[in-house]
């Protein structure tokens, strides 16, 4: 990984067949964060989801970013 570099691990349950959530706009919530730390990408990317109300199967993520 180069300096800036994201490197974003998720699983199914964030982009799930159930949720509006898509792949497409995970990477466009991604790429308007890019510039915030890890933990704030992390973040931007729940809220965008609409958080863990909606959520019907298990999510993890994992946001490594260097500095």
């Amino acid at each position: 990984m180069g300096q800036g570099d994201i490197l974003l691990l998720y699983t199914d349950g964030l982009t799930d067949a159930f949720s509006a959530f898509t792949q497409k706009r995970m990477e466009r919530t991604l790429i308007r964060a890019r510039e915030k730390p890890a933990q704030e990408i992390c973040k931007a990317i729940i809220e965008e989801r609409g958080g863990p109300a909606d959520q019907i199967d298990d999510l993890s993520l994992v946001v490594i970013k260097r500095e």
